[in-house]
């Protein structure tokens, strides 16, 4: 946590809030919202549908299926033939829940709306991913519908996120992904210990991610340490 204290203050520690719309590129032209805010559309190969995807589902497979849902699967080139992507994207299902993915790499995709970052020199996709994910019950109030529910985006694309130096989100990414993998790990042991690791990993996600540092006691800084390097246990 001393290091992000440290890197801000070498930034004279600024901060920006930043629509999510100036921050990403994405698949799809959206309704409502406007050409300034989708200027660029992300050029990728059209998805498929849910019960498609897992007919290509095979064991070690080399493609990521990326699912709306929570099926995990792979598939290879003869299967997924004109549907692979390669790329570092960031996806929201079209349909149905707020399910947010990142992924990196190649991929064939159900019916998802996909982001990539507008400027990977000043915005980290997976940084803003670590962001969208501690918004998910705002981005999942914007689901909405009478039966299949599906996404505001023109609400979606408003909201702000902190975007500090691109050195800051890279280091946050850093100990968020030393989080996850933490807690992975932690999904063959006690499910109390996953559940308080879980716990633990939101609170310092909300912490990093709102940049309340002085609120963050010794034993606070201390674990951080700890996960980020690798003795989180």
């Amino acid at each position: 946590m001393s290091k992000i204290s440290n890197l801000l203050k070498k930034y004279n520690n600024y901060i920006e809030w930043i629509p999510i719309w100036k921050v990403t590129i994405w698949n799809k032209k959206f309704q409502n919202v406007s050409h300034e805010k989708q200027q660029k559309i992300l050029e990728i190969k059209k998805g498929i549908s849910s019960s498609k995807l897992k007919e290509i589902n095979i064991e070690n497979g080399d493609i990521k299926l990326i699912s709306t849902g929570n099926f995990n699967g792979w598939t290879n080139d003869e299967l997924a033939k004109e549907y692979v992507n390669d790329l570092e994207i960031v996806t929201l299902p079209e349909g149905g829940e707020a399910n947010i993915k990142y992924y990196n790499g190649r991929f064939v995709s159900a019916l998802n709306l996909i982001a990539s970052s507008f400027d990977d020199s000043k915005f980290s996709l997976k940084y803003i991913y670590y962001c969208l994910k501690s918004r998910n019950e705002l981005i999942s109030s914007f689901y909405r519908g009478s039966g299949v529910k599906h996404p505001s985006m023109s609400d979606i694309l408003d909201i702000e996120i902190p975007i500090p130096p691109i050195e800051v989100q890279r280091e946050i990414v850093k100990i968020l992904d030393n989080f996850t993998e933490l807690t992975t790990e932690l999904t063959t042991e006690l499910t109390t210990e996953l559940t308080l690791r879980k716990k633990q990993y939101e609170y310092y996600r909300d912490k990093l991610l709102s940049f309340n540092l002085d609120e963050l006691n010794d034993k606070d800084i201390e674990t951080i340490n700890n996960i980020v390097e690798g003795g989180g246990k």
